[in-house]
């Protein structure tokens, strides 16, 4: 399936696709062909979905995670190997959309005093505090950080678009606190061999 993979991710990064997409994706198709064991030439819309069932009923894959694969899916078939909608359909499934449960002062509280390191504590603080995402945390630089308007720059965030989150008091003075110790360049969380940003996989708990 190289070809193929190749072919996928030209049209992707032709489509300005964030990498984390691009990865699901590609992951999606390789799971389907694997699943069946045959080109995905040969893969029916009906076997799509009898796929995308398996992966709820013995993998256990949540509805959302499924709906990703299936969006991958939908991509490679009607963008790479130009199958039309309606010759070829493969639903997405509803979902439901809760409100999450907030966390009381306590539990944050809790939840800090168990992350040890001073790096990965002001990730949570700022995740929490501004509400936002660890790949949007990691990517922050001292440039970003605007303590005279009281605001966060988030660049290139979920869209690839821009925007301001406040920044609290308390989270600028922590910042203060971690920059009087560490000294950061640029980047605010750098890895320390590369001092490139740390992924959002990195280890935020000791282990």
């Amino acid at each position: 399936m190289t070809l193929l993979r190749e072919q996928l991710l030209t049209a992707m990064q032709a489509r300005n696709l964030s990498t984390a997409t691009q990865h699901s994706y590609v992951l999606a198709v390789k799971r389907l062909s694997n699943h069946y064991k045959i080109s995905p030439h040969n893969i029916s819309a009906l076997q799509i979905q009898q796929f995308i069932l398996h992966l709820v009923n013995h993998d256990k894959l949540c509805w959302n995670t499924c709906n990703t694969y299936t969006c991958g899916i939908r991509f490679f078939y009607r963008v790479v190997l130009g199958k039309k909608l309606d010759e070829f359909y493969i639903p997405l499934a509803k979902t439901a959309v809760n409100i999450p449960e907030l966390l009381t002062r306590s539990e944050v509280d809790e939840l800090l005093a168990k992350v040890s390191l001073d790096k990965y504590r002001l990730i949570f603080i700022l995740m929490y505090s501004a509400g936002l995402r660890v790949s949007e945390v990691v990517k922050l630089t001292i440039d970003d950080i605007d303590s005279a308007e009281g605001v966060i720059i988030i660049r290139a965030g979920k869209g690839k678009k821009d925007r301001y989150t406040p920044l609290s008091e308390h989270a600028l003075h922590q910042l203060r606190l971690y920059w009087k110790k560490y000294q950061p360049s640029h980047v605010l969380f750098p890895n320390r061999k590369t001092q490139k940003p740390v992924t959002p996989r990195a280890h935020l708990w000791p282990r």
